[in-house]
């Protein structure tokens, strides 16, 4: 068990079940094992010894078997910016400050092209050492939602999403493809808003993730300090939750229903949300079309948080 974990990429969980499997072990043998989620976790440190060490700048080389698909050992490393064989030719798209490392295979190239609803989002707490985020794209496939491309990206800005958006364009044109989907699901960053709104043609519709959307009406509840309240009184919990769901009603009515909230407070409940009602009429009523997803069936980008 301990060498396939040191030699093979299977996932240590399905390792662990296999050799149990084979092992025939006897009942006596199988009531002291450990569960095979444990198992998996006990192999951890035996994995670790086949990684190579995480690198500490961006200069490193990245060797061949991280490059190409584990199984079939296909083209897996769709793009780096610091290597010169994968240069873009278009004096358009200046280079990142920093360095982009982009993988995605043909095959997941094919989904991300055909799918008329794509999900992007980035996560930041797992990305390496000098990048700022794991920036992935999903596509839909028979009604299941694949990861399609997966990028390290530098930093959150517009000239880095832009370049990452020409390498998925060139690739499109290399493959015979159209890369014009439908809806972009994303979240509200500034960077990606410009830079689809750049990239895309006008039938491409953006929308913002209305967890993403709820996440940042919590996160200003917290921010005026009405965590405690938000909990203990129903009537101001019932009026923020109000506020967020007028992500999901029609456009037409948003205005005349976020006009009406909070009628039913007294006045010291309505005091205590006055910041919040200032934030919301600043930072959301002038872009209502982004972040409604009324009539949007999938309404978060990631579905992990959507579950």
């Amino acid at each position: 068990m301990r060498k396939r974990a040191e030699n093979e990429l299977l996932p240590l969980q399905q390792i662990a079940e296999q050799e149990v499997r084979q092992g025939l072990l006897t009942g006596e043998a199988l009531a002291v094992l450990p569960n095979i989620l444990n198992l998996g976790h006990n192999l951890v440190n035996n994995r670790r010894v086949m990684m190579p060490p995480i690198p500490q700048s961006y200069s490193f080389t990245i060797p061949d078997e991280y490059k190409n698909d584990y199984l079939n050992k296909d083209r897996l490393l769709l793009h780096d910016s610091y290597d010169p064989q994968f240069s873009t030719n278009d004096s358009l798209y200046a280079s990142p400050e920093g360095r982009i490392l982009i993988w995605s295979s043909d095959i997941q190239l094919k989904l991300l092209f055909d799918s008329d609803k794509l999900y992007m989002d980035g996560t930041f707490s797992t990305s390496p050492p000098n990048f700022d985020q794991v920036y992935i794209i999903q596509a839909i496939h028979h009604e299941s939602c694949l990861p399609v491309v997966f990028a390290l990206l530098p930093d959150r800005k517009a000239t880095t999403y832009i370049y990452l958006f020409h390498v998925l364009f060139s690739e499109a044109k290399r493959l015979n493809k159209k890369f014009n989907p439908c809806l972009l699901m994303t979240d509200f960053e500034q960077g990606v808003s410009r830079a689809v709104s750049l990239m895309f043609a006008g039938a491409t519709v953006q929308k913002g993730c209305f967890f993403h959307f709820c996440q940042a009406i919590y996160r200003n509840v917290q921010f005026n300090g009405l965590s405690s309240t938000y909990l203990e009184n129903l009537m101001i919990r019932s009026v923020i939750r109000q506020m967020m769901a007028l992500a999901l009603v029609p456009e037409e009515h948003v205005l005349s229903l976020f006009a009406g909230l909070g009628a039913e407070l007294d006045e010291n409940e309505r005091d205590q949300l006055n910041s919040l009602f200032t934030y919301f009429e600043r930072q959301w009523l002038s872009k209502i079309s982004m972040w409604n997803v009324f009539n949007i069936r999938d309404k978060t980008n990631n579905f992990s948080e959507g579950m």
